[in-house]
């Protein structure tokens, strides 16, 4: 219900459009950068925004909103103390190897993202691998049908269903 103006905000306008913010902020105008799910910049665009304010000096605030990486690293049970967030699993190639590579010799907790189409091909991967790490799957955090899947990748795979929808965090220890 927010009753001023609101511009989309992606990735293939990001540029021009901060451009358009700099301009309004320099005309006295205050601008927030919200977003529809989780918090902005966190796998979402806006970090080329605060790089441009910054070089422009302008004051940034930042009001934490909902973060599927917070939560699910939370109520996963694991070490939290040390964790390393690693963005969406890379469909192919040399950087999904580097990504795997990347998971099997952390000694800290790791938290990505995945899509529902990818979640099964993602799990077989580290059965696959061996990797025998407990996972926490969290589908739709902070929302209605919020559903959280533990065990092994071996065992997740058979859990979870080839129709699921939603956002999907996964936490690996």
């Amino acid at each position: 219900d927010i009753k001023k103006p609101i511009y989309s905000y992606f990735v293939g306008n990001e540029k021009s459009k901060s451009n358009e913010i700099l301009k309004q902020i320099k005309e006295g105008k205050s601008i927030a950068l919200i977003s529809d799910a989780g918090t902005p910049l966190i796998s979402d665009p806006g970090e080329y925004l605060v790089k441009e304010l910054i070089k422009n000096n302008v004051d940034i605030f930042a009001i934490p909103g909902p973060s599927s990486v917070l939560a699910a690293l939370t109520l996963s049970g694991f070490d939290t103390g040390k964790f390393n967030f690693l963005g969406f699993i890379p469909k192919s190639g040399k950087d999904r190897e580097k990504f795997y590579h990347q998971i099997k010799n952390s000694e800290a907790t790791s938290v990505c993202f995945t899509s529902p189409k990818r979640i099964k091909k993602d799990l077989k991967e580290f059965v696959n691998l061996k990797l025998e790490n407990e996972i926490v799957v969290c589908r739709e955090m902070t929302k209605k049908f919020e559903t959280i899947y533990r065990g092994t990748a071996s065992s997740l795979k058979n859990q979870i269903s080839e129709n699921l929808k939603g956002e999907i965090t996964i936490v690996i220890g």
